[in-house]
């Protein structure tokens, strides 16, 4: 496997792992947002177009997410504050790094 294959495998990887995220989000406008970015997202990752763009908004929104709802506003997301900071991890550990190798700008 060369470097274009295993980039294209992890960028797949990646988009699963969002598709996952985005089906455990529970209902609410914020959540809403946050769906709507993450299909943004997959579907750039996919077409190889308007990427940087979609994981800015994608970070955006996660992080307006993980600090509105760390003051403890909404119960239910306490439940889920776990999954959004290992979101936000998981982009910045392993798909933001291999979207600058690739030559993305995020």
């Amino acid at each position: 496997m060369d470097a274009t294959d295993s980039d294209s495998a992890l960028l797949t990887s990646a988009g699963r792992m969002l598709e996952t995220f985005a089906r455990r989000l529970p209902e609410g406008t914020s959540e809403d947002e946050v769906r709507r970015a993450l299909t943004t997202t997959m579907t750039a990752l996919r077409e190889r177009c308007g990427v940087e763009t979609a994981v800015r908004q994608l970070v955006g929104v996660l992080h307006q997410l993980d600090e509105g709802e760390a003051t403890g506003r909404r119960r239910e997301f306490q439940r889920n504050a776990p999954a959004v900071g290992r979101l936000l991890e998981a982009l910045q550990e392993d798909l933001l790094p291999l979207l600058r190798r690739a030559g993305y700008q995020v």
